[in-house]
């Protein structure tokens, strides 16, 4: 969210916009947030309409991932443990694509050994999930000995076939509970398996989702003070909008739906 320094009125448009560049006030509305210092009303406006979007997107995201976890009236889980990562999962590959797409992130460069989801993948895991910046991953007994080529393994494993991992690079995977007695870990555990709870990858999830909103918040905060960063934070906002619209990810007012019509009918 910008400060809004002043608003245009009708007879400011024709006049040298107050930032000093000598160009009309009406040619520099159009590149506030990017290229001029003086923020109008109406551009802020936009601009904060759609960085709240992208923030309640967010939000339910940790709503779903939440009720995933759902217990019953006997303290069972609804979802079987597969299920729940497979849910997981799915947001991390929700959430890799929404920070991809706000840095504008080109992994072309990276191993081309792995596909570009894998280096996205991996992206995220350094950046969000790592035990030096995730607490909750720092904090699990089990999910901090896999690597992020065996947690992408087990995902595509769980979201493509329903499995349980099986082998990775010679490495047992074995899927298990909080309710998973201590003897039958202790006897995966006896022979090298890596053990994966989902309650473990949800909590490290929560904690990614926090760390992202995080890094928001403070290009936010930064923004309003670097011209540079202000750049990158509303093309970032705009890229992930665009993409929400094309994806229906996001409820869309009737009024808005309107503009949007008649924006592509004049186009």
């Amino acid at each position: 969210m910008f400060v809004i320094n002043l608003k245009m009125k009708g007879s400011d448009r024709n006049k040298p916009c107050k930032c000093g560049s000598k160009i009309k006030a009406k040619y520099c509305y159009g590149k506030q947030l990017l290229e001029c210092d003086v923020f109008f009303a109406e551009e802020v406006k936009r601009h904060d309409k759609r960085e709240e979007a992208i923030f309640n997107y967010i939000e339910d995201i940790v709503r779903e991932v939440a009720s995933s976890f759902f217990q019953n009236d006997k303290k069972q889980y609804v979802l079987g443990a597969r299920a729940q990562l497979i849910i997981c999962f799915s947001f991390i590959d929700v959430l890799t694509n929404l920070i991809c797409k706000y840095e504008n992130l080109d992994l072309k460069g990276s191993s081309k050994k792995k596909s570009m989801h894998e280096r996205q993948f991996k992206y995220f895991f350094q950046e969000f999930i790592d035990k030096k910046k995730n607490t909750a991953f720092k904090n699990t007994k089990f999910l901090q000995g896999i690597n992020a080529a065996q947690l992408y393994h087990i995902r595509c494993s769980l979201v493509h076939w329903f499995g349980n991992g099986g082998l990775c690079k010679g490495k047992q995977i074995t899927i298990a509970t909080d309710r998973t007695p201590n003897k039958i870990i202790d006897q995966f555990l006896t022979i090298g398996s890596l053990i994966l709870m989902p309650l473990e990858l949800k909590e490290t999830l929560i904690n990614a989702i926090e760390l992202i909103m995080n890094r928001l918040l403070s290009n936010i905060e930064n923004a309003n003070k670097d011209k540079n960063l202000r750049v990158h934070h509303v093309r970032g906002i705009d890229r992930c909008y665009q993409k929400f619209l094309e994806e229906g990810a996001i409820s869309i007012k009737e009024s808005d739906l309107q503009k949007i019509i008649l924006h592509k009918q004049e186009i």
